[in-house]
């Protein structure tokens, strides 16, 4: 039958298996090892090298490999990084020379900076030199034990082109000078300019001016070259009977202010005292030039009357529309000069009678010009450009006869302040007075009578007030 063919389940494979009991665990355990030592082959720890791992495809690095080249090739390149950095900036000071065409470094914050403080340096040196001057002529000093004006080295200065006052308390510097250092103490005067010359001496310090005394300016010269027609003094007395003779003119500069008119003559009762002057119109007038405006012919004062003189008007202000500086050019002009006074008239010639000459007028102060790096200024200290005074009229006299009348003479005005100047680089103020004030008018004359007595009605005018001048302090470093 077919099914004796059969064969019982699972019987085969049994067979089988027992059969192949003959293949041992040692074969198993081969085969595994092959198998280990082929994964072994296939992966390598060796360290990188770029020769002998060209061209190797069947074997992989190990971790250990590859991670041992990545921490070598950061260490690498911070170093190859760092030199690079090292190579393209350069601590090397500057040199025109070795610098120039180098296009492939770069200079260090140090070595700029070091080079920037010395250009610093050598500009502030030469901008020192070009507003306070180089020093060339050192020191000079008031000597109180030697009473005497000394240089830095104690020794004495001499009279004569550049110095005039040296064995006084008053020195005066006749042109201009570049000091070192410059002490003015308490009880002295250092005058710049000379009086009744032209033009003006400016004061140049690079290291200190120390003043406890006086800084003033000369007056100027009561007339300038080419000029004509012009005095500061006042009207001659009157010895022939009739009316007194008019004022003589001021002068004014461009920007300043103005000196007062001058006083009319006193009249006499009969005849008109002389006239008073003043310039021709306000400060808008004024030339704006170095050229002086003379105001000769110009009555504006006052006109003259028999009975007593007019009084001379006040000097205008100076201008102030526009800023001055230290460089401003009005700034080296002199204060105005004054007008002279007029004379007073003169009833009855003869004898002593007179009718009395005019007041002259007051002078203009030359600017005064510091420029000082370092300025040291006590309380007691004084930096003025005062314009002068001016003169009193001079009294008539009339003798004991009967109807003498004499007029007394005007006032001469005041003169303008003269500017000052003063720039710095630093200064110190313990309260020192800086200005400049114009000057006072002089008073006019009496007027007389033929009995001796006093005649108010035949007095001369008094003398304008002078308009104070320009003051200006400047910091410029």
């Amino acid at each position: 039958m077919v099914a004796d063919h059969i064969p019982a389940r699972g019987s085969r494979n049994t067979s089988e298996l027992k059969n192949s009991s003959s293949v041992s665990g040692a074969t198993c355990t081969d085969a595994l090892q092959t198998l280990a030592s082929s994964i072994t082959a296939a992966v390598s720890d060796t360290a990188y090298d770029a020769s002998s791992w060209n061209g190797v495809a069947g074997v992989a690095p190990s971790k250990n490999a590859v991670r041992d080249k990545i921490e070598a090739m950061a260490t690498a390149t911070t170093a190859e990084i760092a030199a690079a950095v090292t190579a393209a900036i350069s601590d090397t000071a500057y040199d025109a020379t070795s610098w120039n065409s180098v296009t492939g470094v770069a200079p260090s914050k140090n070595a700029v900076r070091d080079k920037i403080e010395v250009m610093d340096a050598a500009i502030l040196e030469a901008k020192k030199v070009m507003l306070f001057g180089t020093g060339v002529d050192g020191d000079i000093t008031y000597s109180t034990l030697n009473s005497r004006w000394e240089d830095g080295s104690g020794s004495a200065l001499s009279n004569g082109s550049t110095y005039d006052g040296v064995g006084t308390t008053t020195l005066v510097l006749k042109v201009h000078k570049q000091f070192q250092n410059v002490t003015v103490p308490v009880g002295c005067t250092l005058q710049l300019g000379e009086s009744g010359t032209h033009g003006y001496v400016e004061l140049w310090v690079s290291g200190t001016l120390t003043a406890a005394g006086t800084i003033t300016s000369g007056y100027e010269r009561a007339y300038l070259p080419g000029v004509t027609g012009f005095t500061p003094l006042g009207s001659a007395r009157k010895t022939t009977a009739g009316a007194g003779t008019v004022g003589t003119s001021g002068m004014s500069f461009s920007r300043h202010g103005q000196s007062g008119g001058s006083g009319a003559g006193g009249g006499d009762g009969t005849n008109v005292g002389g006239a008073g002057m003043h310039f021709a119109g306000s400060s808008a007038n004024h030339a704006l030039s170095y050229i002086p405006m003379l105001t000769i012919g110009a009555v504006t004062s006052s006109n003259g009357t028999t009975t007593a003189g007019a009084a001379g008007a006040n000097g205008a202000s100076a201008w102030s529309s526009i800023p001055s500086t230290w460089d401003s050019p009005w700034m080296c002009l002199p204060g105005c000069i004054g007008a002279g006074g007029a004379s007073g008239a003169l009833k009855v010639a003869g004898g002593t009678n007179r009718g009395g000459a005019g007041g002259d007028a007051g002078l203009g102060r030359k600017p005064v010009r510091i420029s000082a790096y370092v300025i040291s200024f006590a309380a007691t200290t004084v930096v003025h450009a005062d314009g002068q005074n001016g003169s009193a009229g001079e009294d008539g006299i009339a003798t004991n006869a009967a109807g003498d009348i004499s007029g007394g003479g005007g006032g001469g005005s005041g003169a303008s302040g003269g500017p000052v100047a003063i720039r710095y680089g630093s200064k110190t103020d313990l309260g020192a007075t800086i200005r400049s004030t114009g000057g006072t008018g002089g008073n006019g004359g009496l007027g007389y009578e033929f009995n001796g007595s006093a005649r108010a009605s035949s007095n001369g005018g008094n003398g304008g007030n002078g308009s104070d001048g320009i003051v200006i302090q400047q910091q410029v470093i």
